[in-house]
């Protein structure tokens, strides 16, 4: 192995001293390299609600203007519509405020010159799932993917009169209600094919058995006082 020569080894060499031109150049490109990579602010929030699709339940703000001004608070209904004055329904699930805003504007400014219209969130409650029937009833926050096997166990289980067959999913889409079919026997077995992933407002009913429907049906049939009875306790007495 040959080693190499100290004199062989290249020296370092110091830079040359830059010249005032120079330097003002270098510094000004630092400068805009420096403007360039500065971080992006984060949105605020009237930014942030513009991505945002209103929902079934959500409460919205109408304010149209020039004076006199008109302030209304709506919430959209199950239907994905809202009341107005003067032009009725409109559709509101499914879009932004803006959009919405530019609907009422379109329609309102008939009966209203030079009409401008804003629309604000209020509150929201179609981030809500909800869960009924034979189960512990309850609604929680969808605030992560959740899927349908998921819930039920937040809900703690089905009971034993529940007809885990015919679990149903009631969904509003667009407007438009859609009803899906879950069969937890079969996802329980590794079947996830009904195990669908929840969405923002949906509602989960967990439907009794045909047996225990005819029991229910038997029981206000024969036992009327009894149902009653149970029914004004639970209304006045909580239980």
């Amino acid at each position: 192995m040959k080693l190499r020569q100290f004199d062989e080894i290249p020296k370092f060499q110091f830079p040359k001293v830059l010249s005032p031109k120079a330097f003002l150049s270098l510094s000004l490109l630092l400068l805009f390299g420096a403007a360039c990579a500065a971080p992006v602010p984060a949105p605020t929030r009237d930014e942030a609600h513009e991505t945002y699709r209103v929902g079934a339940s959500d409460s919205l703000q109408v304010i149209v203007l020039p004076e006199p001004e008109v302030i209304r608070t709506v919430t959209v209904r199950f239907d994905g519509k809202i009341s107005m004055d003067l032009i009725g329904d409109v559709h509101a699930a499914g879009k932004t405020t803006e959009e919405i805003a530019q609907v009422i504007q379109e329609r309102i400014v008939r009966f209203k010159r030079d009409a401008r219209v804003t629309v604000y969130l209020v509150d929201t409650q179609a981030t809500q799932v909800t869960i009924l029937g034979e189960t512990n009833a309850m609604s929680f926050p969808l605030d992560r993917d959740t899927r349908l096997i998921e819930a039920i166990g937040k809900a703690g289980g089905v009971s034993n009169l529940a007809s885990q067959r015919n679990v149903r999913i009631v969904r509003n889409e667009g407007g438009q209600v859609i009803i899906y079919r879950a069969n937890l026997k079969a996802i329980y077995a590794g079947d996830l094919r009904t195990n669908i992933l929840l969405e923002p407002g949906d509602i989960i009913y967990v439907p009794p058995t045909l047996w225990t429907r005819f029991g229910y049906f038997i029981g206000q049939l024969f036992f009327p006082v009894t149902t009653l009875t149970s029914g004004i306790s639970r209304a006045f007495l909580g239980f």
